[in-house]
């Protein structure tokens, strides 16, 4: 029997915009970056380029019996995203992830979203960027009133899957 144990990737996470029409002022700005399930009161739908980065160590107790996925709900790198507008690309340790790499979770008996294995590309220190282009408002992509911050409304986490060994 094959277990599973899953590692939120919910922050800290770095926020780099590269470009806003919405919010001009924030080019080059380093804002505080987060996932969240609704954006905070106050806040307005964000126009532009963001980088979001994660950085993690490599999850301990790995073997050559594990699988490690990358998954994320709520990101438009498939048609079940929330956005209409957004589109998404997303990357560990400069290695390209996208669909057609792993599986989609509806594959396997998983929520609807995108998992990508990544156990060949993890280091013992990672890095997860996620650059996200929203060219028009949507529901994706907010920033706080004080402009301090950028909500995504989105989940990521790691999915570590031991296999079972043949007897």
């Amino acid at each position: 029997m094959n277990t599973k144990h899953r590692i939120r990737l919910a922050g800290p996470w770095e926020g780099e915009i590269h470009q806003s029409s919405s919010h001009p002022g924030l080019i080059k700005n380093r804002p505080k970056a987060a996932l969240v399930v609704s954006p905070k009161a106050g806040s307005s739908p964000f126009v532009g380029e963001l980088n979001m980065l994660r950085r993690f160590n490599l999850p301990t107790g790995l073997d050559q019996n594990s699988v490690v996925w990358i998954c994320a709900d709520g990101l438009p790198i498939t048609n079940q995203g929330v956005s209409q507008s957004c589109s998404c690309q997303i990357s560990l340790n400069q290695h390209h992830l996208d669909r057609t790499a792993g599986s989609t979770k509806a594959d396997r008996d998983s929520p609807p979203g995108i998992e990508v294995p990544v156990t060949e590309f993890l280091e013992p220190f990672n890095r997860l960027e996620i650059k996200i282009v929203c060219p028009t408002a949507d529901e994706l992509v907010w920033i706080t009133a004080d402009e301090t911050r950028i909500e995504v409304l989105a989940s990521v986490w790691l999915e570590i899957e031991q296999l079972s060994c043949p007897s």
